[in-house]
């Protein structure tokens, strides 16, 4: 946001830039929704069910009008949780005081582990720490990297981002900590 804010606000690039980030976050609060939408969704489903299995059949013949009126429902149920579910979020972001600087405590503390330290970690467990038992996948993957980059370089660029990734999430952190609890 700082950035954004010291822009020129009438420049063009400026307004180009900001109408990106906005373009950017309407595209991925879908990709943000999907986990919980699958949950829901198989929580929606498995109530479904079991509501099936408790009323005993009417008729031993299946009747496919039934099905696909049983199928409308559960699509209009995904539906309506799935609206609610955006109109409270959006409710929370608009009520919430201070919302943007609880976002800047959560992506300086979960996003740099997310986006840095994790994948650098894995990286370093699985691909250049000697495997225990001769592993095809990871000998290729090995070989194939070490073509590339050899692996002295691929260890000291993981522990560098683990390091310094750690580092900057921990600066980023408490700036948005102090900034929340300042008010």
């Amino acid at each position: 946001a700082p950035v954004t804010l010291n822009l020129p606000p009438h420049n063009v690039a400026a307004r180009w830039v900001k109408s990106a980030l906005c373009v950017g976050l309407y595209l991925t609060y879908p990709v943000m929704m999907f986990p919980i939408w699958n949950i829901s969704d198989a929580y929606v489903l498995k109530q479904q069910q079991q509501q099936q299995q408790q009323q005993p059949p009417s008729n031993n013949n299946i009747n496919h009008a039934d099905n696909n009126n049983n199928d409308t429902a559960v699509q209009r149920q995904r539906i309506l949780f799935r609206t609610l579910l955006v109109v409270l979020s959006a409710l929370v972001a608009y009520a919430v005081p201070n919302f943007g600087e609880f976002l800047s405590l959560v992506g300086s503390s979960i996003c740099t582990i997310l986006g840095f330290i994790l994948p650098c970690y894995f990286h370093y467990v699985v691909v250049l720490l000697p495997p225990g038992e001769d592993d095809p996948y990871v000998r290729a993957v090995t070989e194939q990297e070490d073509k590339m980059i050899p692996r002295f370089v691929q260890k000291a660029l993981d522990l560098f981002l683990i390091v310094f990734g750690s580092v900057f999430g921990i600066v980023g952190t408490l700036q948005s900590l102090s900034e929340l609890l300042s008010g």
